[in-house]
């Protein structure tokens, strides 16, 4: 896969961002994953 380093996805994924989606699909989302997630947002910036 070839990421588009040029794009960027708003807002920027945030702890607080997170726990209202986890809250809203009645999820915990593995830390792990959040931390990847975070990562990769601010990769693409």
């Amino acid at each position: 896969m070839v990421i588009d380093k040029s794009t960027l996805a708003l807002p920027l994924p945030t702890d607080e961002l997170f726990a209202r989606k986890e809250k809203f699909w009645r999820v915990e989302l593995p830390k792990d994953f959040v931390d990847f997630m975070k990562k990769i947002m601010v990769v693409n910036q």
